[in-house]
């Protein structure tokens, strides 16, 4: 969990703290850390110096937390923020001392002779350090006038110094939580109300635990099948206990703490069913607590055999059935709790929170339907039903009746006759209560088969209908409701057997209504249906469209085709209907007198008032060549000519082009500057450079990377970096 320290201690809150509470109240003493309390030895006898020193370690705690109590209250708080060690006395405790699920093991441990001792001392120390905490949490009882530390003041100090965090409340509920409820919950309620931080801690916490449930069930199936492969390990027997024994500890501890929060803050919940953690429930005990069973079982084989001590083994399996029994309290306590939300919200009026709840609650049960087995033991201890009548009782959705019907269905099947279930189901309907007990009694004593079934709603029936149908698709609706009839109105027995292909032993196809001959030709469905040559619905076809064996082609080859003009006489006909085809003029010898490019656009106007014909410019050039009058005007206007010339030039002539371009090149070689030679050798060596050379060898130098073979020297130097040389 990512908090800040001391560093990221907020300046305002700083300041604030710093005037109330100061380090000059801290008062410096040694304090010791708690350690588990001895166990006796295989002999069953403890040494007097062991009690002794671990005696006198307790008895210097309970002066250390009766002094501490006793403070008033700023050297109290002071106590706390400046000096470290005193919130590590109580992280000790709440890490070391026995658990719930250890304290009979611990008790058993203990030597019976210096065991009132021990007991008394260590239920001391266990009531102080709850009252220490229980004193942290009430910030606001001074006994000034105004409480010194606000509300935003205490959260804030107590997250970022550590006083309190998300391990320290699971340890409170665990440790505290079975003779001290009240004092717990207001602990826990106080924590998270006064500062809203920790609900992500929780939230974080909570993913936390479910990769630690992931890891360890890994492990644990990675260590049996090691085991199993090591013949060697197997035969030492109680050697492999204790690892064994390891990994059941750490699973107790971790459902043990998640079960205690559940208990005293029930939002985790969701948070629990929104990170599937109910499914690793269920996934652990159907897989791995099996597993660890029968591991344990051929240990304890071995051990009878070989005469061992079969104390480790009892050990394992009493943690085994700890472990079992608070994983079936784990998933009852998540039922109540979204229960109890539905109720309040049914009281408030809170359909949407109703509706929510719901789901929630069926979400549940939906991630534990896959594993039977924890779902028939949670149903040996818990009254399922109850639970699902209630949640219908509440309900007023018939949609959402119909899912708690279908979810309880699933539920009870593991655990009850088929033919209970339906009377149950039935029941839900008419909104009966049924105590669980009688209902049990009466499963139990009428197993008769001949007992008559109750007649389920119209309703319901369809639900059931609609379901199977949902996952079968192509199977009728009449034979689903007949299978029903036969199956007790049980969906899961009818899908099963519709997939199986036989239904109480009988083959499917018998138990089918029977079809009528045409009801293929009634559900045909083709592209070419319907049509002529459909002999399913036309009793008579025209075989002389049809052709049989191989189609003899019209033309041999593609000079036949071509020569063929028989489609003109066919078309001759719709040519004369269109009027397309015009009509010789016989008095004129047979020549068509229609002239296409006529233009009779001014045949109605009078030809007087046309304008006179102009040539057009592009034109002129050609009737000015052709009359000799034009010759003179063309030699006074010899400017004109030229434009009208050019501008009749569409493309160029590609000679001249080509003479232009060799003008243009002529041109820029005979405006090239002359390349002046400049020296570089100078003088011979030791008479001396004048100024010019010096500058010509510098303006080489410079610009040498322009020239061919400028970098010879660097492939050289890569030559012989290479070897090459």
């Amino acid at each position: 969990m990512a908090k800040g320290g001391a560093d990221n201690y907020a300046e305002d809150t700083c300041a604030s703290l710093l005037t109330k509470f100061n380090e000059s109240y801290v008062e410096d003493r040694v304090y010791l850390s708690y350690i588990p309390p001895p166990l006796a030895a295989s002999k069953g006898v403890l040494s007097q110096s062991e009690v002794e020193e671990w005696l006198s370690r307790l008895n210097e705690i309970q002066e250390d937390l009766i002094w501490l109590l006793e403070l008033p209250y700023c050297k109290f708080w002071s106590q706390f923020v400046f000096d470290e060690r005193v919130p590590a006395v109580l992280n000790s405790y709440l890490q070391n001392t026995p658990r719930p699920y250890e304290l009979e093991e611990f008790y058993d441990s203990v030597d019976s002779q210096r065991s009132r001792s021990i007991h008394e001392a260590q239920d001391k120390i266990h009531a102080l350090v709850l009252a220490v905490y229980t004193r942290l949490t009430n910030y606001d009882k001074s006994k000034e006038a105004t409480p010194v530390l606000t509300s935003s003041e205490f959260g804030n100090l107590i997250y970022d110094k550590f006083i309190f965090d998300i391990p320290t409340i699971y340890d409170i509920c665990l440790i505290y939580g079975g003779g001290n409820h009240s004092e717990v919950s207001k602990i826990v309620s106080t924590v998270f109300t006064i500062q809203p931080l920790y609900l992500n801690d929780l939230d974080e916490a909570v993913i936390c635990a479910t990769k630690s449930l992931k890891e360890i069930m890994q492990k644990s199936r990675d260590f049996v099948s090691i085991i199993d492969a090591s013949n060697s390990a197997v035969c030492q027997g109680t050697v492999c206990l204790i690892p064994l024994l390891d990994i059941i500890s750490y699973l107790l501890d971790v459902v043990f703490s998640v079960t205690a929060l559940i208990e005293f803050h029930s939002v985790v919940c969701s948070m629990l069913l929104k990170y599937k953690f109910v499914s690793l429930l269920g996934d652990l005990y159907y897989s791995t607590v099996p597993l660890l069973y029968n591991y344990a079982g051929e240990i304890s084989l071995l051990i009878n055999s070989s005469n061992a001590d079969t104390e480790e083994y009892r050990k394992l399996t009493r943690k085994l059935r700890l472990l079992r029994e608070e994983m079936l309290k784990t998933l009852n306590l998540i039922n109540a709790h979204f229960l109890s939300e539905s109720l309040k919200c049914k009281f408030d009026s809170d359909e949407d929170g109703v509706k929510k709840c719901i789901n929630n609650f069926l979400d549940v049960w939906y991630d534990c339907l896959p594993f039977d087995i924890f779902v028939r033991d949670y149903n040996k201890i818990y009254n399922a039903h109850k639970d699902f009548l209630t949640m219908k009782e509440v309900n007023s959705s018939e949609i959402e009746n119909d899912k708690i019907s279908f979810i309880m269905e699933s539920v009870l099947s593991h655990a009850l006759p088929d033919k209970k279930i339906s009377e149950l189901v039935s029941q839900l309907d008419k909104k009966e209560e049924i105590d669980t007990a009688g209902a049990v009694a009466v499963v139990s004593a009428e197993n008769e088969e001949s007992r008559q079934l109750k007649n389920i709603s119209d309703m319901e029936l369809q639900c059931r209908i609609s379901s199977v149908s949902d996952i079968l698709p192509d199977v009728e609706v009449s034979i689903i409701r007949n299978y029903l009839t036969e199956m007790d109105y049980s969906t899961e027995r009818v899908i099963d057997a519709i997939l199986k292909d036989s239904i109480a032993g009988i083959p499917l196809e018998e138990k089918k209504p029977p079809k009528l001959e045409d009801n293929y030709l009634n559900h045909r469905i083709n592209v070419f249906d319907g049509d002529e040559f459909d002999i399913m619905t036309n009793d008579k076809i025209d075989m002389s469209r049809v052709n049989l064996g191989k189609k003899k082609e019209k033309y041999k080859d593609l000079g036949e085709l071509i020569d063929d003009k028989s489609h003109r006489i066919e078309m001759a006909d719709m040519y004369n209907r269109l009027g397309v085809v015009s009509e010789v003029d016989v008095q004129n010898g047979g020549v068509d007198t229609y002239d296409d490019e006529y233009d009779d656009t001014y045949d109605d106007n009078d030809a007087s008032c046309r304008r006179t014909f102009v040539t057009p410019r592009v034109l002129r050039e050609v009737v000015l060549d052709s009359s000799e009058d034009s010759e003179s005007e063309d030699a006074e206007e010899p400017a004109d000519t030229d434009v009208l010339k050019n501008s009749c030039n569409f493309v160029a002539n590609p000679a001249e082009i080509r003479e232009k371009m060799e003008q243009r090149r002529m041109a820029m070689r005979t405006t090239k500057r002359p390349v002046i030679e400049k020296d570089v050798t100078g003088k011979p060596k030791g008479q001396g450079q004048d100024h010019a050379t010096q500058l010509n060898r510098q303006r080489k130098n410079a610009n040498k990377a322009g020239r061919s073979n400028h970098h010879r020297k660097n492939q050289s130097l890569k030559k012989q970096k290479q070897g090459m040389f």
